[in-house]
């Protein structure tokens, strides 16, 4: 038996994962540092569903905040 993949939409993901809406659309459609698939669901709206394991990936490996330390 194979296990899937969890996959939440980008409002499920801030909630547990306590990121904005905006920066997982950031990280999918900018960055490309996310998996995930774009729906549309009328006219005007559309969601991104994301792959949880994207989703843990990214923040073991995510770039510590603020400036770089000089060398």
């Amino acid at each position: 038996m194979t296990q899937r993949n969890p996959q939440l939409s980008t409002y499920e993901a801030s909630l547990k994962y306590d990121i904005s809406t905006r920066h997982f659309r950031h990280l999918l459609e900018e960055k490309k540092l996310l998996e995930g698939q774009r729906h549309k669901i009328s006219e005007s709206k559309e969601i991104w569903i994301i792959e949880e394991s994207s989703i843990i990936r990214y923040l073991k490996n995510r770039p510590k905040p603020g400036p770089r330390p000089k060398t």
